[in-house]
């Protein structure tokens, strides 16, 4: 019988900041293909039904139909005189033309943001955050008084709205702010220096936490410490493997993380 594998705490001079990624270090990698895009898929035309005569989504549907005229491959979207109920198979036909055909767009991408916040909103969506997430959060903030912010691939304000409800509370309450790609690709050393200037700390008061090598080095590279956050054994195999990572602290839980 395999030993189960003892739990190791890592040690660190306590930061006044610490700076996260999200998807695999906080949540599930893994909750969008696997959530949010299922979800998607089954209730668009419900809520577009629903929410047809909103400015907003006459908007989408705007974005829609000129992305779709301009892909000869596309059914076409109806126009906005059409009776509502074409307009409405349409528009559906279209997305799922996407959808099936791993098209991706600007309108379409807005619409899932739209559709899933509505999910939010209505409590039919939750997102999966792993259990020691909540507790080290708390922690941090409550006890410690470290100041939590996200830097993450995705848009900072889904992410605040994905953080906002999840399957350990409100956790969205917690940050102080929510960074993005629009300050720079997370694996250049400059979106770090744009942090920190946002963030308005000296990096050695800066402990970043993701579950990227690349976004890693780059912190590493002004001077941030960073602990990779590896939930999978497989992503430990493949950091071992790569000499880039070499030095590199990891963990597989947050609460093998403690600050003093």
């Amino acid at each position: 019988m395999t030993e189960p594998v003892a739990e190791q705490i890592l040690k660190f001079k306590k930061p006044k900041i610490v700076l996260m990624d999200v998807s695999g270090t906080l949540t599930q990698g893994t909750f969008i293909p696997s959530l949010l895009i299922p979800y998607f898929k089954k209730n668009h035309r419900p809520f577009l039904e629903e929410n047809i005569e909103k400015p907003i989504i006459g908007n989408i549907i705007f974005k829609l139909r000129a992305s779709a005229s301009m892909d000869a491959k596309a059914p076409k979207i109806a126009p906005d005189m059409a009776d509502k109920s074409i307009l409405i198979d349409t528009v559906s036909n279209y997305v799922d033309h996407c959808l099936d055909n791993f098209k991706e767009n600007k309108p379409l991408i807005l619409y899932r943001f739209v559709v899933w916040f509505d999910g939010y909103d209505r409590g039919l969506l939750q997102t999966p955050v792993y259990n020691d997430v909540a507790v080290q959060l708390h922690k941090w903030f409550d006890a410690q008084g470290i100041r939590l912010f996200i830097l993450s691939n995705g848009w900072s304000v889904a992410t605040k709205k994905f953080l906002e409800k999840t399957t350990q509370g409100n956790l969205s309450n917690l940050i102080q702010d929510f960074l993005d790609t629009e300050i720079g690709p997370l694996n250049h050393a400059s979106t770090f220096h744009t942090a920190i200037d946002c963030i308005q700390e000296h990096p050695k008061d800066i402990i970043y936490l993701t579950k990227n090598g690349d976004s890693a080095r780059a912190a590493i590279e002004i001077g941030i410490v960073s602990i990779l956050v590896l939930t999978h054994q497989r992503d430990v195999t493949l950091i071992r493997n790569d000499p880039r990572d070499a030095g590199i602290p990891h963990v597989r839980t947050l609460k093998e993380i403690e600050f003093e």
